[in-house]
């Protein structure tokens, strides 16, 4: 068995698995406070579970088109058209995928011809990005973001513009960002497309999955639409984000006629199809989503905002009154936030710090990776943190590359995902 587990062992990808499943593992095991994982405490609005009752009963349960079902790309294509000030077309500049991940999979899979094709990767960064680069040979280079004066997240630009060069094939672009909360402003986006101006071979995936989740005066804007970036951008959303069904999978692309193909080529031998009466749900439910009244607000999506600004105004303020030392940065959008745990160092235990050790229970099956000995702060804090305070969290170092030079192990992510209940339970613990 061991023999062929070894020959077996597939090299490609980075095996990340356990760095995710020790969080959640704890979590369950303990039954403690999660605010760790990405997925929203309440479900999906009724109009979606109608609208898939419906989808279903009209006959949307078998195989579809490799691009998506037709109708749903044509309920698509209505919505967006107005957000990108160009008439879409449904027939072939829109891909519906097997959620938003399986898009940018079947992106750089098109891009990407081998290692001589390098991935730009804003760090830190949604780890499946990393992922997803290695599975289709590319070569991942990365660029930080630091915290700045004004105890916000700044792109370098330098470092940005002088690791781009001729091998460089994509950039990947998020905003709302995943982990950091950050929502880049139409300047920060202005100087990015300025910059790329000077390398255009280089195509751009815009992960826009929380483009309707901004706080206060921030506003999401459209990568594609500056200046003639459509041309060279595939912009990428997810229905599991924006209607609070994450396990429905279903995500979408819009991009050219000749970008789509090339993907659809890769989504067709992959997947071909996926969720057929979730993706005529989901498209369909998109005008109710942003139109019809909800628990009191205007819409679902307005109830969501006002529940996220909400969770992250307690967890922010709740944060900054610990006695612990945990700085946290305030998000403009998104599922999340950073915070700065580098002051607690002296105060984890060092068992925390130790690979196996931190847990009582030596039969546990909880699943560590290894990042060998002594573990990263935040991956020791992280721990602590679970076992202790009974709070669960994640370690910045799961949003690094390995062999970054900007890696850094003194931020610890929390959801406001998770509702004023979790959010209070959290900070009370801590």
């Amino acid at each position: 068995n061991k023999v062929m587990a070894t020959m077996l062992k597939q090299e490609k990808i980075d095996d990340n698995m356990p760095s995710w499943q020790e969080m959640i593992q704890i979590c369950n095991k303990y039954n403690i406070v999660s605010l760790g994982e990405g997925a929203p405490i309440f479900e999906p609005p009724e109009f979606l579970v109608q609208n898939l009752m419906e989808a279903i009963k009209e006959g949307y349960n078998h195989y579809s088109s490799c691009y998506g079902v037709p109708q749903a790309r044509k309920y698509l294509a209505e919505f967006y058209s107005p957000k990108f000030k160009k008439t879409i077309n449904p027939a072939n500049e829109v891909l519906i995928t097997n959620g938003a991940n399986a898009s940018t999979g079947c992106l750089l899979e098109a891009f990407c011809r081998n290692q001589n094709d390098e991935v730009i990767i804003i760090e830190p960064y949604f780890p499946r990005y990393t992922s997803l680069t290695q599975l289709s040979s590319g070569t991942i280079r990365t660029v930080p973001m630091v915290v700045g004066d004004d105890n916000q997240w700044h792109l370098d630009l330098d470092i940005f513009r002088e690791t781009l060069s001729e091998k460089t094939r994509v950039l990947m672009l998020n905003t709302p960002h995943n982990p950091t909360g950050k929502v880049f402003s139409q300047e920060e986006l202005e100087e990015i497309s300025e910059i790329l101006e000077e390398f255009p071979h280089v195509y751009v995936i815009s992960d826009e999955v929380y483009e309707f989740l901004t706080f206060d005066d921030h506003k999401h804007h459209i990568f594609a639409n500056i200046k003639d970036n459509w041309n060279k951008t595939v912009t990428v959303y997810s229905g599991g984000k924006l209607l609070a069904c994450t396990g429905w999978k279903v995500g979408w692309s819009f991009a050219p006629e000749e970008i789509i193909r090339q993907a659809v080529v890769i989504n067709d031998t992959c997947t071909y199809c996926h969720n057929v009466p979730g993706q005529i749900a989901v498209a369909k439910s998109l005008k109710q989503a942003y139109s019809e009244e909800y628990n009191g607000a205007t819409s679902f999506v307005d109830y969501q905002i006002a529940d996220f600004k909400k969770c992250h105004d307690i967890l922010v303020k709740g944060l900054n009154e610990l006695e612990l030392p945990i700085k946290p940065i305030s998000a403009s959008g998104g599922y999340f936030i950073y915070a700065d745990i580098s002051e607690l160092k002296d105060l984890v235990p060092e068992k925390y710090f130790k690979q196996d050790e931190y847990e009582d229970d030596k039969d546990t099956i909880i699943e560590k990776n290894d990042f060998g000995n002594p573990v990263p702060l935040d991956l020791a804090v992280s721990r602590w943190l679970a076992m202790e305070k009974k709070v669960v969290t994640m370690p910045g170092t799961f949003f690094n590359f390995k062999n970054s030079p900007y890696k850094s192990d003194k931020y610890i992510r929390f959801a406001i995902c998770r509702g004023e209940k979790v959010t209070k339970d959290a900070i009370a613990n801590l």
